[in-house]
């Protein structure tokens, strides 16, 4: 399970002063968490290899609904040295996903600590160029995971011997089944893929109707009552599709009721106020599905 927000990992990308930077690894030697010995700084001096392995984290976080956010914090000290600490790999992530257990004060008693380390560590600007680049890369990693990826698409079905079969719009009047199955009634539905790794809700689904040379508006529609197959909001897990239908029969009659009626597409509308719309279809399909 991600436990941490779109929004959150978001926050991480802060601009901080290179000299605020210097200035936190010039006072520390080692990771910030009580009893962790992680050095600020890998070396392998036979491969000439030298490398960031700590994090900058935040005591207070800039976001409001970041890791301990305090709206009474000056702006402006936000991303200075005395509201950031140096934590290792493993644990930067533990104390900002578990806020409530790693507070405010508990860090600043860490702050005073990795402050009173003897010796500090110098960083040059080389060092601290290559690990902001891998840090950025590590980031994008995650937000591309966390971005939802929604993909909407109005289609046909016929119920045969009580399941469903959908297929595209405009094959479902040329659709042939065997004369020995149990035909049912022909659905409108709209389907509504999640292809990443995150779910999402979705909060209502329809169609949106364009009226033609008659009118610029678009007639909204959205799929509700009994015969509703899925009731809303409803979570849509990462990786997985579903339809919301309503008779064939009720889209045509609705549609007959419109004046100049000339295409249609479905839509989605998500749990954070986004709409997601469909490709465009001919209106003349739908008629021709349940003539």
């Amino acid at each position: 399970m991600l436990l941490m927000n779109l929004s959150v990992w978001e926050s991480c990308r802060v601009t901080l002063r290179l000299p605020t930077i210097k200035a936190l690894f010039a006072e520390a030697t080692h990771c910030a968490y009580p009893g962790c010995a992680e050095p600020l700084v890998f070396e392998d001096a036979g491969r000439g290899v030298r490398t960031i392995a700590v994090q900058i984290a935040h005591i207070r976080s800039a976001k409001p609904d970041g890791p301990r956010h305090d709206p009474e914090y000056p702006v402006d000290k936000v991303n200075e040295e005395e509201n950031l600490l140096l934590l290792c790999g493993k644990h930067h992530p533990a104390v900002d996903q578990n806020e409530s257990t790693f507070t405010t004060e508990e860090l600043e008693r860490w702050k005073a600590a990795q402050v009173a380390q003897a010796g500090g560590t110098v960083v040059d600007d080389a060092d601290i160029s290559r690990h902001v680049r891998s840090l950025e890369s590590s980031i994008e990693a995650v937000l591309s995971i966390l971005r939802p990826s929604v993909a909407v698409e109005a289609v046909g079905g016929q119920m045969v011997d009580g399941a469903l079969i959908s297929v595209p719009l405009p094959a479902l009047s040329s659709i042939h089944i065997d004369d020995r199955a149990t035909l049912g009634e022909r659905v409108l539905s709209v389907q509504v893929t999640n292809s990443s790794a995150v779910g999402i809700d979705v909060t209502g689904s329809g169609l949106d109707v364009d009226l033609g040379d008659l009118s610029d508006a678009h007639v909204r529609w959205l799929l509700t009552g009994g015969s509703l197959n899925h009731a809303y909001p409803c979570r849509l897990d990462g990786r997985s599709t579903r339809q919301w239908h309503v008779p064939m029969e009720s889209v045509r009659i609705t549609l007959a009721g419109l004046p100049s009626v000339h295409r249609l597409r479905g839509f989605a509308s998500l749990g954070d106020g986004s709409e997601v719309f469909g490709d465009w279809g001919d209106l003349e399909v739908v008629f021709e599905a349940v003539r």
